[in-house]
This record gives C-alpha cells, structure tokens and sequence, in this order.
C-alpha cells in the first residue's frame, strides 16, 4: 500500500499538463497501462478545464470594471441636469405652495411655461381656467409634470448607458464563446489522443463514451425549439436540406394538406379546397 502511495506521489509530481506531452514519440514503458493512461488524462482534462476557469474569471472582473466606468461617465454627465432639474422644481413647488401667489401669478406661470404644461399636447381653455381659479388643481397639474419630467430624464440616462454599454456587452459574449470554443476543441483533441494513445483502444473509447461524453453533451448549448409549420412549409425545408424533388412527394403534400385542414376553421377549409 505504501509503495503504490509512493509511485502515486511521484507520477503526480511529474504530471504534465497535456495527455500529448506524454504520448508524443515513443511511449514510456510507465505509461502502457491503461489505468495510468486514463489517469493522465483526466490531469490533463482537469488542467483543461481549471485554466477555463481563470479565463472566464479574468473576462468577468474585466467587464465589471468596464461596466462600472461606463456608468461612471454616464452617471457624472447627467448630474448637473438632475441638480438643474430639482432646482427648478423646489422654485415651482414653493411658488405654487406660496400663499401670496394669486389667480394673476398662476395665469402668467401658465403663459410662460404653456409648453411643459401641455405635455406635448395643446390645453384646453376648461383647463387653463381650472388651473387658474384652483390652486389645488394647479398644485396637482404642476406635481405631475414635475414626475413626468424626472422620469424623462431617468430614461435618457438610462438610455445612454445602454448605447455605451453594448460595445462591451458584445466583446464579453465574443470572448465568452471564444473560450467555450478553444475549451471544447481541446478537450476533443485530447480526448481523441487518448483513445488513438492508449494501450486498449476498446476500452478507452468505452470510458470515454461512458464518463466524458454525456458531460460534454450536457455542456453544450441545447438548441432552439422548431416553431410547428404547415405541412407545405416543413416538406419545402427538408427538401431544401435533403436536396430531394418536390414532384416525388406531391402525393404526400397532399394527404398533409388534408389532415392539417382537418384542424383549422371552417374559413380555411374552404380557402384549401379553392386552391
């Protein structure tokens, strides 16, 4: 037990980083069993994947950090027109509040700032004049354009983020798939090493499909559902693909047709049996 411990230290002290650095050339008479040969590339696969890992960390940090400067810049570039904004609206909340504001003072904020009043649509003279002889209706209309004028701004922030931040978000999909791409295509490299490397073939190949293959599959990215098509539809797709004649199935497009009339209303019954 202890000599096996220590021949199992020793080959860990020497282990490579990749199954070909230990079978390039001639294979080592401590290597022909297929036990190490399977322990060796599971080291291999587990540098594969560790060094995967720190890529995809690195990737992440980096576009935090970029992220994080983005919204930076867009953050101090809207400042000054929130501070702007809220100014103007503490001025227009106490001028409304204020008790020496009158009928004439409210007609003349409206006529100046009409514009802003009618959110882009023209007042009525009704209101106007509800705005004026009330000064809680005036109170209310001057609380809701000061939200809807915030929340504008919100929005213009928030969309400028977004257009700055879509160059980074592609880069770190671009180099997300890299990694994913170069990861997989060496572990299929090495994978093929170690069937072609090792001393039992069959039994490689066995292990592979056995423990590495179903990993693999449940790593890759499971594909889009296919939307259900009309009969017509699906045969001239897999004809395109398939390369087939339209004419050697028209017998078949046909049965299709019916039993998927067979399902739709009666209006597109009709309209199948006119064509």
């Amino acid at each position: 037990m202890n000599q096996k411990e220590d021949r199992m230290s020793d080959s860990e002290k020497t282990r490579p980083d990749r199954l070909s650095d230990v079978f390039s050339g001639e294979a080592e008479p401590s290597f022909a069993s297929q036990l190490q040969a399977t322990a060796y590339f599971q080291s291999a696969r587990t540098a594969i994947l560790d060094r995967q890992e720190r890529e995809r960390s690195r990737i992440v940090f980096e576009y935090s950090q970029a992220r994080a400067r983005i919204l930076d810049k867009v953050v101090a570039a809207y400042r000054p027109l929130k501070v702007d904004l809220a100014r103007l609206h503490g001025r227009e909340q106490r001028f409304a509040a204020a008790k020496s504001t009158g009928p004439l003072d409210r007609a003349l904020f409206i006529a100046a700032n009409r514009q802003r009043l009618s959110r882009h649509k023209r007042l009525a003279p009704r209101e106007i004049g509800a705005m004026i002889g009330s000064p809680d209706r005036f109170a209310r209309t001057l609380s809701a354009l000061h939200l809807d004028e915030r929340t504008t701004l919100e929005r213009k922030e928030s969309a400028a983020f977004q257009l700055h931040i879509q160059p980074v978000d592609a880069e770190y999909r671009r180099s997300e798939e890299a990694v994913t791409t170069r990861t997989r295509t060496e572990l299929n490299t090495e994978l093929g090493r170690f069937i072609s490397s090792s001393p039992d073939s069959k039994a490689a190949r066995e292990h592979y499909q056995t423990r590495f293959a179903p990993h693999l599959a449940a790593e890759a990215p499971a594909p889009p559902p296919a939307e259900p098509q009309a009969p017509v539809q699906a045969f001239a797709a897999k004809a395109r693909d398939a390369g087939h004649v339209f004419h050697r199935r028209s017998e078949q497009i046909r049965i299709d047709m019916q039993n998927w009339l067979k399902t739709r209303p009666q209006r597109e019954r009709d309209d199948g049996r006119e064509m």
